[in-house]
């Protein structure tokens, strides 16, 4: 998987700009697999953005595989945002 454009902070005008706490919580995130933890679970609560949070992530893991797991409901979520 390729990550989004949109999904970049490093473009000149992002369709999104993350909040300081979606950023902690990307670097939270790769800090955890940089240290050789495989899994990380985001317990943010709802409305906080853990979508872009876990697409940030992912961006920043471009030579890695990653798996999604998610509820099915979350999918038509995902392709809105």
């Amino acid at each position: 998987m390729t990550s989004p454009d949109c999904f970049t902070c490093d473009t000149a005008a992002p369709r999104f700009v993350p909040r300081p706490h979606q950023q902690e919580a990307r670097d939270a995130i790769l800090a955890a697999r940089a240290s050789g933890r495989p899994g990380f679970l985001l317990g943010d609560l709802t409305g906080l953005g853990k979508t872009l949070s876990a697409w940030l992530a992912i961006a920043g893991m471009p030579e890695a595989e990653v798996l999604v797991i998610c509820p099915k409901g979350a999918i038509p979520q995902w392709r809105r945002t």
